[in-house]
C-alpha cells in the first residue's frame, strides 16, 4: 500500500468514526458502483448508531422497484435524486418507528404523520454510476450522487476518463466520493424563512396571508463538495455540484402537516386554512376563491404547449382563473425533491410568467376535492381514465362510488380534454371512456374540434426537447 493510500485510509476511517459519533442517521441506495461505501461504514465500530438501512438495487428491475417507477435513464442525475429521496422517506419511517412516533404508511411508503425534530439528522443517499465493465461502453463513464435531508437536496456529478483506472480503482473512487457527499450534507445550510406579512383584513383581523421565498439562502447551482477524502480527479474529470434548500414552510409542505400553499410571482403564499376560517364564522369571505375555482393538476415535467393551450381554453370556457397544481407526493410516482420542484417552477415561469401554481401534498382526487371545494378540475381523458380504474380502489366499486359521492357533496366537477392514447393511437374522449355514470354526471367535455394535441411530457423527455 502506497503512502497516499495509507493516508487516505486513515482520513476515511476518521471521517466515518466522526460520523458514527454524531447524531446523523443514514439510509443508502447505491446502484452501478460505489457499494464499498456501505462496507466502509459498517466496518468502523458504531455503525449501528448511524446506518438505518443500505440497499444495492443493481439490476434495472431492482432499481425500478426501489423508486416505484421506471426511470427515463438508469444512470442520470434525476435517478440519483430519486434514490436519495426514497431512501430519506424510508429513513424517516425507520427513525419515527424507533422513537415511538405515530407512523401511518400508504402503499407508496409515504409518512403521513412524522415528528420533524427526529428527522433533523437524517440523510438519504442515492448513487448511480456507469463504470468500466466486461464489454466496451459506447457512452461516458459517469457518476451521480445525491443526498436528501429535511432542508436540502444535494447533487454532485463527474465523468471518468476511460482506461485511466481499473474497475477496482473506480469502485474505490466512487465510494470515497459518496462518503464526501455524506459529509457535505451534514453541514447545515443557512436558514432564513422568516415570513413577511402581506395583507390583513381591517374588518376582523382574522385573515392573514404571508409570503416567503420558495427556496432559502444557501441554494446554488455550483455547490462545493467538501472533499475530506482526496479523490485525485484529473483536470479533465471536473466535478459539478448543486444544492437547493427549501424554506421553512416548504419543508412543512414536503414532510409536515401543511396540505397546500400557493406559488405565485416567485414566492409561496400561505393562507389561513378554510376550516379555521369557518370556525371563526367567516363563511362569507373566502380569500382563496380567485385561486380555487379551477384547478389543473399535473406533473408538468416539463410544461409544454398543450398544457398552455388547455389552461387558456379552460379559462375561456369556465370564465375564471385556472391554477396549476403540483403535488409533491404522487399516487403512482416517486416523491419530488427540492431540485425537481425548483426546475419545474422555473420552467413554468419561463413559459407562462405569472401563472399561479398550487403546491400540495394531495396525491388523490378525494383529497384535492376536500381542500379545493366547489372547484372544477381540468384534466385529460387519460387522467380521468386512471382515476376511474377500479384497481386503485381495491376492486371495490362501492368504495369508488363513495368517493364520487364525496366529490358531488363538495360540488366538484371535471372538465375533460381529449387525448390520443400513446399505445393504441386512438383518441380518447369523455364519450369513449367506459366510466361509471355517476362520474360521467360530474364531468363536462371539451370536443376534439375545440382541442387535440399529440404533445406529451414523456415524449419530450425521451426526445430531450424543450418548449418553444
Amino acid at each position: 500500500m502506497s503512502d497516499n493510500s495509507k493516508t487516505t485510509a486513515l482520513i476515511r476511517e476518521e471521517l466515518i468514526r466522526d460520523l458514527h459519533n454524531s447524531d446523523t442517521k443514514l439510509a443508502l441506495a447505491i446502484s452501478g458502483g460505489g457499494s464499498l461505501a456501505i462496507s466502509d461504514l459498517l466496518t468502523v465500530p458504531g455503525a449501528s448508531q448511524t446506518v438505518l438501512a443500505a440497499a444495492v438495487p443493481y439490476s434495472h428491475e431492482a432499481l425500478t422497484s426501489y423508486i416505484c417507477q421506471k426511470p427515463d435513464q438508469y444512470c442520470c442525475q434525476r435517478t440519483a435524486r430519486l434514490l436519495a429521496m426514497e431512501s430519506f422517506v424510508r429513513a424517516i419511517n425507520y427513525t419515527n418507528a424507533r422513537s415511538g412516533a405515530v407512523v401511518q404508511e400508504t402503499e407508496k411508503n409515504f409518512t403521513e404523520k412524522i415528528e420533524l425534530n427526529t428527522a433533523a439528522g437524517v440523510i438519504g443517499v442515492g448513487c448511480t454510476a456507469s463504470l468500466t465493465t466486461d464489454y466496451e461502453k459506447k457512452g461516458l463513464l459517469r457518476v451521480h450522487a445525491a443526498a436528501q435531508t429535511l432542508r436540502q437536496t444535494l447533487l454532485f456529478s463527474f465523468e471518468l476518463v476511460k482506461g485511466k483506472r481499473t474497475r477496482a480503482e473506480e469502485e474505490r473512487l466512487v465510494a470515497d466520493f459518496i462518503l464526501n457527499v455524506i459529509e457535505t450534507a451534514r453541514i447545515k445550510s443557512s436558514c432564513t424563512g422568516e415570513p413577511v406579512k402581506q395583507s390583513q383584513t381591517e374588518e376582523t383581523g382574522y385573515y392573514e396571508r404571508f409570503s416567503w421565498k420558495t427556496f432559502d439562502a444557501g441554494t446554488e447551482s455550483r455547490h462545493h463538495l467538501h472533499e475530506i477524502i482526496p479523490l485525485y480527479l484529473g483536470e479533465d474529470e471536473s466535478l459539478t455540484g448543486r444544492q437547493t434548500v427549501g424554506s421553512a414552510p416548504l419543508v412543512d409542505l414536503f414532510f409536515g402537516q401543511t396540505k397546500a400553499m400557493l406559488w405565485c410571482g416567485g414566492e409561496i403564499q400561505h393562507f389561513q386554512p378554510r376550516d379555521e376560517m369557518l370556525s371563526q364564522n367567516m363563511q362569507a369571505f373566502n380569500p382563496q376563491a380567485e385561486f380555487t375555482q379551477a384547478i389543473y393538476p399535473g406533473a408538468f415535467n416539463p410544461i409544454h404547449s398543450a398544457h398552455i393551450e388547455i389552461t387558456e381554453l379552460a379559462q375561456r370556457k369556465l370564465g375564471c382563473k385556472v391554477c396549476l397544481e403540483i403535488s409533491v407526493r404522487h399516487a403512482d410516482k416517486p416523491m419530488l425533491d427540492y431540485i425537481e420542484l425548483e426546475d419545474r417552477l422555473e420552467q413554468i415561469t419561463a413559459v407562462y410568467p405569472g401563472l399561479p401554481v398550487w403546491l400540495t401534498q394531495l396525491p388523490f382526487f378525494q383529497e384535492k376535492a376536500e381542500f379545493f371545494r366547489e372547484s372544477t378540475f381540468v384534466l385529460g381523458a387519460d387522467t380521468l381514465k386512471r382515476f376511474a380504474d377500479i384497481q386503485h380502489y381495491y376492486h371495490n366499486i362501492h368504495y369508488f362510488h363513495s368517493i364520487l359521492r364525496m366529490l358531488g357533496h363538495y360540488n366538484c366537477r371535471f372538465l375533460v380534454f381529449p387525448r390520443r392514447n400513446e399505445q393504441t393511437e386512438e383518441i380518447e374522449t369523455l364519450r369513449t371512456l367506459k366510466i361509471p355514470d355517476m362520474l360521467r354526471s360530474l364531468s363536462d367535455e371539451v370536443s376534439e374540434d375545440e382541442f387535440l394535441s399529440d404533445c406529451s411530457s414523456s415524449k419530450i423527455r425521451q426526445n430531450d426537447c424543450v418548449y418553444e
